[in-house]
């Protein structure tokens, strides 16, 4: 469900989504948060270590949100690091929508060698339907 009162606070899959705007006029943000994961493809878990750096329009995500996403819907979950990657830029760019976001996970104990696997997403380029 998403709101479309004036009121800051929206819902997806369940996830409060509170935002705040940006007056402090930040230029970058970026989260680091871990997930472990089931990859389908290996059939074994590993963490990904995302790292989410954005650059914010005219409103700043609140973090524990972002969180709350990656706990609720990534981590314990069946997915590669590239569908992990693309269920974390989805949710912030269809939430925030950031003029860029740059998404990677970085995994280094699963069965497979050291991969660091990136995402890009502009706002101009990114389809919101």
């Amino acid at each position: 469900m998403i709101s479309t009162s004036k009121s800051c606070t929206i819902f997806i899959r369940r996830i409060p989504i509170s935002k705040m705007k940006n007056t402090q006029k930040i230029s970058r943000i970026t989260l680091k948060k871990d997930a472990l994961v089931k990859c389908t493809l290996g059939d074994d878990w590993y963490t990904a270590q995302l790292t989410i750096s954005m650059v914010p329009d005219e409103e700043i995500p609140d973090y524990r949100d972002v969180a709350t996403f990656i706990e609720q819907e990534v981590n314990g979950k069946m997915k590669t690091a590239e569908d992990v990657i693309a269920a974390v830029a989805t949710f912030i760019m269809k939430s925030y929508k950031p003029h860029f976001l740059h998404t990677a996970a970085e995994v280094a104990n699963s069965n497979h060698p050291w991969v660091f696997v990136e995402r890009e997403d502009t706002a101009e380029e990114y389809d919101y339907d």
